[in-house]
């Protein structure tokens, strides 16, 4: 046990509620100025129940911040899946506060029972370790993406982040009401470290879970896309075999007719007509620069998107002249983008006489570009209204187009997205 001042005590516990919400903010990564009241209310009431418990029931506060957190916060979240990462950001970012309070004591509280002229030296020193190791915290958490984890309706994972929090909570109460806490925090570290993995397995078990189920949703579309152009170059086989049969006989009855000096230039330019119907018909090469791109995912996405454009009969120019192999967003987010801009554009030109869309795709070193523009022919007020949440032009359709565009962007600083319109409608997109 440490033996301080209650200005070191007091201090220390408006330093752990400020670290609470830079790591909060930083795993729910939705921080927004109007959050600063609610911040700084949330502190004052927690520090007035610290004040007032003195020590007693000392989780207490926590969960009640915790709690109240939840309460404000869950106003400003849309869906069910934005609560779920609200509720399991706060449990995780309370768990971290935790497990790195135990760890820094848990190695140093050996070495510094017997030395009570040290208590408050380490205690003020124990505000720098616990920012270096949150720091630490974040940085891998935002490394290796967690973020993907928190934000779906997983109730396995919300309980064990609930079981996990209290679970430390009882064994921090049974270390203070018998002073042992030296005695058993290595084996807390060890429990907090067997739960971490199980945690991850979990974690890794619930995406590859989800990711296979991606894949056979993207399998089933990619054999629906193959069903259509299989047809199609089945249809365009027949009629290729069928033009070679006639063609012969065009030939021999104009070599006949030549031969017999009876060749008009009616029946020449008749024969052209009849040529160029199939030898300068447009045969479909909208897919042709398809093989450049090399994700299997974005790939699958703009086959389907392309089958959907020719069944309507809708103009197509794709072009994609360099290798699409680099990912600078995590690829479901960039697969939603464009899939999201593709459909407003098919939305867009469906009902417009001769309705153009153009697809087009590159990349460099630096950076990629993707450029999505249709015909256009609404007014720049409806064309506002695409950005407001719940309109569509479609009907009964949900209409979370462009602004849940808007909403991915929000979290990558390397992404440029620019609308215009003029005579078309254009998404242009750059990420570096």
């Amino acid at each position: 046990m440490f033996l301080i001042n209650s200005q070191l005590y007091y201090g220390r516990l408006f330093f752990d509620s400020l670290l609470f919400f830079f790591l909060f903010f930083n795993i729910h990564g939705k921080f927004k100025n109007k959050n600063i009241i609610a911040v700084v209310f949330l502190l004052i009431c927690n520090f007035l129940i610290e004040y007032l418990l003195k020590g007693y029931y000392n989780s207490l506060p926590d969960i009640l911040l915790i709690t109240s957190c939840f309460l404000i916060f869950k106003r400003q979240e849309d869906n069910i899946n934005d609560l779920y990462l609200l509720l399991n950001s706060l449990l995780l970012s309370k768990i971290i506060i935790y497990s790195v309070r135990i760890l820094i004591r848990g190695l140093v509280l050996p070495y510094m029972a017997s030395k009570p002229e040290l208590h408050e030296l380490f205690y003020s020193l124990e505000y720098l370790f616990n920012v270096i190791f949150i720091m630490i915290a974040i940085k891998l958490y935002k490394k290796y993406r967690f973020s993907k984890y928190l934000n779906r309706q997983d109730i396995a994972l919300t309980g064990l982040f609930i079981y996990l929090l209290l679970s430390i909570i009882i064994f921090i109460y049974f270390a203070n009401k018998f002073q042992e806490f030296k005695y058993i925090a290595s084996g807390l570290f060890i429990f907090l470290l067997i739960q971490f993995i199980l945690i991850i397995l979990i974690c890794t078990k619930e995406f590859n879970k989800k990711r296979m189920e991606h894949e056979d949703n993207l399998l089933k579309k990619r054999v629906e896309v193959l069903k259509f152009y299989t047809n199609k170059l089945e249809k365009e086989q027949l009629e290729l075999k069928k033009f070679k049969h006639d063609y012969k006989n065009l030939l021999l009855s104009l070599k006949d007719s030549i031969e017999s000096n009876e060749l008009s230039s009616e029946a020449i330019e008749e024969f052209q007509k009849y040529s160029s119907r199939y030898l300068n018909s447009d045969t479909d090469h909208s897919i042709d620069d398809i093989v450049n791109i090399k994700n299997v995912y974005l790939k699958s996405l703009l086959l389907e998107k392309i089958a959907i454009i020719n069944q309507k009969n809708i103009f197509l120019d794709f072009e994609c002249k360099t290798i699409i192999d680099e990912e600078y967003i995590p690829i479901f987010d960039l697969i939603r983008i464009i899939g999201i801009s593709i459909d407003n554009a098919i939305e867009g030109t469906t009902n417009i006489e001769n309705g153009k869309i153009k697809i087009f795709i590159y990349q460099t070193k630096k950076y990629q570009e993707f450029l999505i523009q249709n015909s256009f022919n609404d007014s720049q007020e409806q064309v506002n209204k695409f950005f407001d949440m719940g309109f569509s032009t479609k009907k009964l359709h949900g209409g979370f187009g462009l602004s849940n565009v808007q909403e991915i962007i929000k979290k990558y600083p390397n992404i440029f997205i620019e609308y215009t319109t003029n005579i078309d409608f254009t998404v242009q997109i750059l990420i570096n």
